[in-house]
C-alpha cells in the first residue's frame, strides 16, 4: 500500500477521512492515500486489513488556553448560512448528511488557539495509544466552540476551516471544503457592503450633529445681537486715522487718481440687529467657471502703460482696526466685552469676549471672498474651542462704503479645506452664517443716543 511513508507491505497501516490528521500523523504513522477520498474506499478497509483512525474521538488539548474572537464568530456565521444556503439548493443530499442541526452550527463560536493541538486515539494490537497532532482548526461539537489557530488566515482556507467543517458531513468532505471557501468570500463580501452602510449612515448622523450645533449657534449669536442696544463705533482716537478713515480727499489730476481711503465706523450703524440668517447653499449656486475661449486679438494702436491704481492710504493694520469696530458693532459689545488678542502670539484668534468665545477676523477692502487661509494656531484654535467663529468684514474701502460683517459658527465643519502649509477654506459665501449690514446713519439719530450706545454694556 502506498502510505505518507512510502510503501508498506507489513501491518498496522492506518486511515482516516480527516484530511488534517492525515497531515499532522503522516510522519509518525503510515497513514494510507488511496488517491482519493477515503469514503470511495471504505469497503476496503476491511480485506486490505487497514486500521481506521475515528477523526470523532480526537480532543482539543488546553481548550480554556484559547481566546474569544468576536470578528471571526460573525463571519462564520455568516458564511454557515452561505454554506447551508448552497447545499440546500445545488446538492441537498450533502446538506442532509450535517451531523449536527444547521441551526446549532450557525451558533457557533470561533475562539484563537495559539498552540491548537488535539490528541488522537490509535488503536493498536495490544490498546489504544494517544497521539498529539498540530492542526490549523478543529471544532468540538461538545462544547459547541470552533477552534482555529489564527482564525483570520485558517478559518477561510479550504484545508483549514472547510477540512474541519467538512468532518461534520457524512457525503462528499472535499465538495464541502470548497464550497466552505466560497461560502467565506460571501460572507466577507456582506461584511463589507454592511460595513460601507453603516459608515454612511454614521456620517450621515454626524453630519446631522453638526448641522444642528451650527443652527444652536446661529439661533444663539443672533439672539445675543438682536436683545442687545445697537452701538456706535468711537471716533478714532489718533489724528492720523482720520485722513484714513474719514472723507477721501479731493482727487488728483493726470494720470494719478484720488487715493483710497477706508470707511469711518462711526458714520455706520446696523441695519439689522438681528442679521440675515444665510442657510448653506450648494457650490454651483454662486455661477460656474466660463469655459475658456482663448487669448484676446490684439489691435494695432500702442498706447503706454500708466497707473491706473488709486493710492492708497491706509495700512492693513488700519484695515483690521476698521474691521473689528464693526464686529464690535454687530455684537453690540465694547472693548471691555470683546477683548482684542491681535498683539498675543499663537492664540490662534483676534478676539474673545467674556464667555470665552473666540472670533477670527478677516478683512477685505473690497467684495467679499469665498476663500480665506488659516495659520495653524488658528486651525487648532478652532479644533480646540467649542465656540469658534470665523469673521468676515467686507466693503470697509471708500468713504460712502456700505460694510458687510458674516459671522461663521464652526468653520471647519462647513468649509471646504486645502491643506498646505496653512489651511485654505472655501465656500466662505455659502456657509451657514449670520450677516450684517451696516449702512450710514439716518440724520434723525439723536447725538445724545449714540453717544449712551457707545458707553453702555449688554443687558
Amino acid at each position: 500500500l502506498w502510505t505518507s511513508m512510502g510503501w508498506e507491505a507489513e501491518r498496522p497501516v492506518y486511515a482516516t477521512d480527516d484530511e488534517l490528521l492525515v497531515a499532522g500523523l503522516g510522519g509518525r504513522l503510515p497513514m494510507w492515500q488511496p488517491g482519493g477520498e477515503l469514503g470511495q474506499f471504505r469497503s476496503l478497509l476491511g480485506p486490505l486489513r487497514i486500521t481506521e483512525i475515528d477523526a470523532n474521538d480526537a480532543e482539543v488539548m488546553d481548550p480554556d488556553r484559547s481566546q474569544d474572537d468576536p470578528d471571526s464568530t460573525g463571519l462564520f456565521r455568516a458564511a454557515v448560512s452561505q454554506l447551508k444556503e448552497d447545499l440546500v439548493r445545488n446538492e441537498p443530499d450533502l446538506a442532509a448528511s450535517l451531523r449536527v442541526p444547521w441551526e446549532a452550527l450557525a451558533g457557533f463560536e470561533v475562539r484563537r488557539h495559539l498552540d491548537l493541538t488535539i490528541s488522537v486515539h490509535v488503536p493498536t494490537s495490544a490498546d489504544d495509544k494517544v497521539l498529539d497532532c498540530d492542526v490549523l482548526a478543529r471544532i468540538d461539537v461538545t462544547r459547541r466552540i470552533v477552534f482555529a489557530k489564527d482564525p483570520g488566515s485558517d478559518m477561510p482556507r479550504a484545508d483549514g476551516g472547510g477540512r474541519a467543517l467538512a468532518a461534520l458531513f457524512g457525503g462528499d468532505r472535499r465538495r464541502v471544503a470548497h464550497a466552505w471557501r466560497v461560502a467565506w468570500d460571501l460572507a466577507e463580501a456582506g461584511r463589507a457592503a454592511k460595513e460601507l452602510e453603516l459608515a454612511q449612515q454614521k456620517a450621515v448622523r454626524k453630519q446631522e450633529e453638526i448641522e444642528a450645533k451650527i443652527e444652536q449657534e446661529l439661533t444663539a449669536l443672533q439672539a445675543r445681537t438682536g436683545n442687545k442696544r445697537p452701538l456706535i463705533a468711537r471716533k478714532p482716537q489718533r489724528e492720523s486715522a482720520k485722513a484714513a478713515h474719514g472723507t477721501p480727499p479731493p482727487g488728483g489730476t493726470g494720470a494719478f487718481p484720488m487715493e483710497r481711503v477706508l470707511v469711518d465706523p462711526g458714520s455706520l450703524r446696523v441695519d439689522d440687529p438681528r442679521g440675515r440668517l444665510v442657510d448653506a447653499l450648494p457650490a454651483e449656486a454662486t455661477g460656474s467657471r466660463q469655459p475658456y475661449s482663448g487669448p484676446a486679438a490684439p489691435r494695432e494702436t500702442s498706447v503706454s502703460p500708466h497707473n491706473r491704481v488709486p493710492t492708497r492710504s491706509y495700512s492693513d493694520l488700519d484695515r483690521e482696526n476698521v474691521g473689528l469696530e464693526l464686529a464690535r458693532m454687530v455684537l453690540a459689545s465694547d472693548r471691555e466685552d470683546i477683548i482684542d488678542l491681535r498683539t498675543q502670539c499663537g492664540v490662534g484668534a483676534d478676539a474673545m469676549d467674556k464667555l470665552e468665545r473666540f472670533y477670527e477676523l478677516k478683512v477685505s477692502a473690497g467684495a467679499e471672498p469665498d476663500q480665506i487661509r488659516l495659520t495653524n494656531a488658528e486651525v487648532q484654535r478652532a479644533q480646540s474651542s467649542p465656540h469658534f467663529f470665523l469673521v468676515v468684514v467686507s466693503g470697509v474701502e471708500g468713504g460712502a462704503a456700505n460694510p458687510t460683517v458674516r459671522i461663521i459658527p464652526r468653520p471647519l465643519d462647513q468649509l471646504q479645506q486645502a491643506v498646505t502649509g496653512t489651511m485654505t477654506l472655501s465656500g466662505v459665501t455659502r456657509a451657514k452664517s449670520v450677516v450684517y449690514d451696516l449702512v450710514p446713519l439716518r440724520s434723525s439719530t439723536p447725538p445724545e443716543e449714540a453717544m449712551d450706545a457707545v458707553d453702555s454694556t449688554s443687558e
